[in-house]
């Protein structure tokens, strides 16, 4: 795991071109003087954190469409009832 951006390197590996702007390049010359990492750990990171962010808008997503929903409301207010119910036992 590197110790500065939180992510573990995979056995395999495959290798991709890609085209940076110069802000881009910018960025990633920041990231790497920050952190000591290479070029491909700081795009490797960076991917991790995309997709984390991803799954996290998902989730919220997820859970806003079931607030919307008056019958899902209604369920989790009578599950949040039962364990209020259980836990004053």
């Amino acid at each position: 795991m590197h110790p500065r951006l939180g992510y573990t390197p995979l056995m395999a590996s495959s290798s991709t071109s890609l085209r940076f702007t110069a802000e881009d390049e910018e960025a990633l010359e920041f990231l790497m003087a920050e952190t000591g990492a290479t070029k491909s750990e700081v795009v490797r990171a960076a991917l991790q954190v995309a997709v984390r962010d991803a799954r996290r808008a998902r989730a919220r997503a997820e859970v806003d469409a079931t607030m919307a929903d008056p019958v899902q409301r209604a369920e989790l207010a009578a599950v949040q009832a039962e364990m209020d119910e259980i836990r004053a036992w």
